[in-house]
C-alpha cells in the first residue's frame, strides 16, 4: 500500500495492492490507519517504520478510519515477506 500522512494523525493509505497483506486484511484506498496494535501512529512514516521492524509472520491489529463511512474499524493481518528488490 502506498501511504501518505492525513491531515491530522494517521496515514492516509493511497493505494492497496491486489493480494497483498493490506488487501487481504480488507484496506482500502482512503482508509486512515490510526493505529498499530493499539498504539497511535503519528503518520506515514511511523507506520512504515512500525511495520518494517515486525518479524515476518507477525499478526497485527490495525485501528482504522473507513475512508467511505468516516466510521472507524478494526483490521486484523498477518505480515507478509518483504520484497527486497
Amino acid at each position: 500500500a502506498n501511504l501518505n500522512v492525513s491531515e491530522s494523525s494517521g496515514a492516509l493509505i493511497e493505494r492497496v495492492e491486489p493480494n497483498s497483506a493490506a488487501d487481504k486484511a480488507g484496506l482500502k484506498a482512503g482508509d486512515i490507519v490510526l493505529a498499530v496494535n493499539k498504539s497511535p501512529v503519528a503518520g506515514a512514516s511511523d507506520l512504515r517504520n512500525r511495520i518494517g521492524l515486525m518479524p515476518v509472520g507477525t499478526a497485527v491489529d490495525i485501528g482504522i478510519q473507513d475512508a467511505v463511512e468516516g466510521h472507524r474499524r478494526g483490521a486484523s493481518q498477518r505480515q507478509a515477506g518483504h520484497n527486497t528488490h
